[in-house]
């Protein structure tokens, strides 16, 4: 208890002596800021005297530049003088007589040059009136080719090609593919008939004779449907057809056929005989097809299939026999047939069609009115059709394209006389290069459509 008592009694004395401390402080800080004051008031004075002598100072520096620009100005004067008056001489030439002649050259020149634009620009005129003729000439001849190939759209197309396209060939799967290919340009381009013509009157070895055969077979094989290749050849004996399942599909309209085509069916004769007076018909259906013809059984025919079906047969479907022509003419094609001829003059005359009314002026006997030669003897296509050459379609019946051998193969067999036209379609292509068959018929194909058939 005593302790805390003499705690007590010196706690006044302590707060007494920091009461003086910060009094003293407070006094000391208060000289220095006096002193910092004094400081600043004379820098400022300073400041002051400077501005002044410098004020002074300035007229003085005025005074002297404008007297030295002056000195300036008067000594510059005379040659400020000097070159504008040699300017003035250059502005103004003298007009001498050697100028004056100049200027009648210059004037002779701009006349001579304005002639020149006025002839150019009726040389121009008289072109582009050209232009415009040729564009009528143009378009009035694929008024009338259009007429025209509406006019053959029924005719028929056929195709004359030499047998020996194969003979460089000694792959039988090659050979095969070969064929294909040019079964598929033929149907690509609506070819109704296909020739395979010898293209020598000796007689031909083996080989020749087997690829001339195998190149008949092949041709039928591919252009026939496949609901009945069963019935038209002898698949598992023949040796010519061990790689045809190799083959790709056509699709020729007699295979895929449309919602109009529908009624039209390829089909072959049975052996059975319906009341002894009627045929009966494979036409790839589960229903045999009765014809009112007697046909011999093998017989490869075109069926149309009726309307007016016998609903007490229901086993059997009614039809009739028609021609590829009556297919033909309702605007669809039905496939190519083909023919062997034993040289040109078979493949010109043994025709299926009938000779013309019209074509009455041909030396040779025949049924296609309009028969054209493609070898490289001919003439030119890119000439031949172009719009000012003497080149004039005319509607045709029956339109005969013969390719002439190649290959190195004779052509003094063909006699030029037979044929409206001799054409070669491959002066566009490098001569260096000797075409094969394949590559001939496509591009001379690809070349005459639209223009010929």
């Amino acid at each position: 208890m005593v302790q805390k008592k003499r705690k007590s009694r010196n706690e006044p004395s302590n707060t007494f002596a920091v009461d003086n401390f910060n009094s003293m402080l407070s006094m000391f800080q208060g000289e220095e800021e006096e002193v910092e004051v004094d400081n600043m008031d004379l820098s400022e004075n300073v400041e002051e005297e400077k501005v002044v002598e410098e004020e002074e100072t300035k007229p003085v520096e005025k005074k002297l530049k404008r007297k030295h620009l002056k000195q300036m100005e008067s000594l510059n004067k005379p040659l400020v003088s000097e070159k504008s008056e040699k300017v003035e001489q250059k502005e103004v030439p003298e007009i001498s007589g050697n100028n004056t002649e100049e200027l009648v050259e210059l004037k002779k020149k701009l006349e001579d040059r304005e002639l020149d634009l006025k002839i150019k620009e009726r040389e121009l005129k008289k072109k582009e009136k050209e232009m415009k003729d040729l564009e009528k000439d143009i378009l009035k001849s694929k008024a009338q080719h259009k007429a025209l190939m509406e006019l053959n759209r029924n005719s028929t197309v056929s195709v004359a090609i030499p047998s020996n396209i194969l003979d460089d060939i000694d792959s039988q799967e090659m050979k095969l593919y070969i064929i294909e290919m040019i079964a598929r340009l033929l149907i690509l381009h609506a070819v109704d008939e296909v020739i395979v013509y010898d293209i020598t009157s000796d007689d031909m070895d083996d080989d020749q004779n087997n690829n001339k055969i195998l190149l008949l077979k092949i041709l039928e094989f591919i252009e026939t449907p496949k609901y009945l290749r069963e019935h038209c050849f002898d698949m598992e004996n023949d040796q010519d057809y061990q790689y045809c399942h190799k083959l790709n599909k056509i699709d020729s309209t007699q295979m895929n056929k449309t919602k109009k085509t529908r009624n039209y069916r390829e089909g072959i004769v049975s052996e059975k005989l319906h009341q002894q007076k009627f045929s009966l018909v494979n036409i790839g259906l589960e229903k045999l097809a009765v014809v009112d013809r007697r046909l011999k059984s093998g017989t490869r025919v075109t069926v149309e299939i009726l309307d007016n079906q016998d609903h007490e047969n229901h086993n059997l479907i009614n039809g009739k026999i028609i021609s590829t022509m009556d297919i033909k003419k309702e605007g669809y094609y039905w496939g190519y047939q083909i023919r062997s001829a034993e040289n040109v003059d078979g493949a010109i005359s043994d025709s299926p069609y009938k000779k013309s009314k019209s074509d009455s002026t041909s030396a040779t006997e025949s049924a296609y009115d309009y028969r054209v030669l493609l070898s490289s003897d001919g003439v030119d296509s890119n000439s031949l059709f172009n719009v000012k050459s003497s080149f004039k379609m005319k509607p045709y019946d029956h339109l005969l394209i013969l390719f002439a051998p190649i290959n190195g193969a004779s052509q003094n067999n063909i006699s030029e006389t037979n044929f409206r036209y001799h054409i070669n379609t491959h002066t566009s292509y490098n001569d260096h290069l000797q075409l094969r068959f394949e590559e001939d018929i496509l591009l001379s194909l690809s070349k005459l459509k639209g223009i010929l058939f």
